[in-house]
């Protein structure tokens, strides 16, 4: 059984732009075999897809359907002979033919991409064109990775990546994603301070490069938050440092009462008026209840007078007046 396969000689699992493409074509045809020519062609294919909803006019009412949006593009192709020509057709004899090739990339070429509603690929098609026979054909699919230089943007963080579609119409979406997030801990700021970062993306970091695409286009944006951890310290405050009181506030003693901490109070001195005049002052600790076994007939015989007798019953109480003495 005839058969057509294409092998690379210098693939390590990437191709750069610029990047040089060493191969070859290997034919193994069991009898001798018209054609028109060997070839080899590289396509870097993008496609977009997703399922959305279309209107429609059906007995002139509005109605919608699920519509597969879609759209297809080659960003990049060529192609190399390596037998036979443009046209006209030629034979080979039945045996192995091998042909190696050399292609060399452009510098300027979009990175394989695969994302949520498209992609973009890099495909190494070898064919033998047969007249009017089915073609032998091998492919394989290589990728490219095209780097872009976050230094030449204003705002390299956030991937916003757009989708075009224009079949059976036009269409966009916008697809985010986070290409890295770097996290800088251990500051702290008694307040206003200026600080700055050298950052330095991961090499392994995949950034989509879809320079000559038509379907897609991309938007790097750097994003800085700032994040405040508060941590508040919950304790005693000292209300003697708060007010400015080393030995704390003064609470005044009343009269022949004594609080811990506090010497006994002084004399009040002149800073209060004397006593009223004829008024008594009784000492505070006097007995709440007379002695057990007191009778007061006992003390009228013993000559005693009684306090709750009064001494002169015919005549009125003293007046205010006559109590209040100068």
């Amino acid at each position: 059984m005839s058969q057509c396969k294409v092998w690379l000689d210098n693939y390590s699992g990437q191709y750069y732009p610029g990047a040089q493409i060493q191969g070859k074509v290997v034919l193994n045809l069991d009898g001798d075999t018209k054609l028109r020519g060997v070839k080899v062609k590289i396509i870097c294919h993008e496609h977009t897809e997703w399922l959305g909803t279309e209107s429609y006019y059906e007995d002139n009412e509005q109605k919608s359907r699920d519509t597969l949006f879609k759209g297809d593009n080659d960003a990049f192709a060529t192609e190399l002979i390596l037998y036979g020509g443009q046209s006209g057709t030629t034979s080979l004899p039945v045996g192995q033919h091998i042909y190696p090739f050399n292609l060399n990339l452009p510098n300027n070429l979009p990175a394989t991409f695969h994302g949520e509603h498209g992609s973009v690929s890099y495909k190494l098609i070898a064919t033998v064109d047969r007249p009017m026979a089915l073609d032998y054909e091998d492919q394989l699919i290589f990728v490219v990775l095209a780097p872009v230089n976050l230094n030449l943007l204003q705002q390299p963080d956030l991937l916003i990546i757009t989708c075009l579609v224009d079949d059976p119409s036009k269409e966009e979406r916008v697809q985010n994603n986070i290409l890295v997030e770097l996290n800088e801990v251990g500051l702290g700021a008694h307040g206003e301070h200026t600080y700055t970062f050298s950052v330095m993306l991961p090499m392994n970091v995949p950034i989509p490069n879809f320079s000559q695409c038509k379907l897609f286009k991309v938007q790097y944006v750097y994003k800085v938050d700032l994040e405040i951890l508060m941590y508040p310290e919950v304790g005693n405050i000292e209300i003697n440092q708060a007010g400015g009181h080393p030995g704390g506030f003064s609470i005044p003693a009343t009269a022949g009462e004594f609080i811990p901490g506090y010497p006994y109070p002084e004399g009040p001195g002149t800073q209060y008026p004397p006593p009223v005049g004829g008024v008594p002052v009784y000492p505070r600790l006097l007995p709440s209840a007379p002695p057990s076994g007191f009778d007061p007939k006992a003390q009228e015989i013993s000559g005693i007078p009684n306090r709750n007798e009064n001494p002169h019953p015919d005549q009125p109480p003293p007046s205010y007046d006559s109590l209040n003495m100068n």
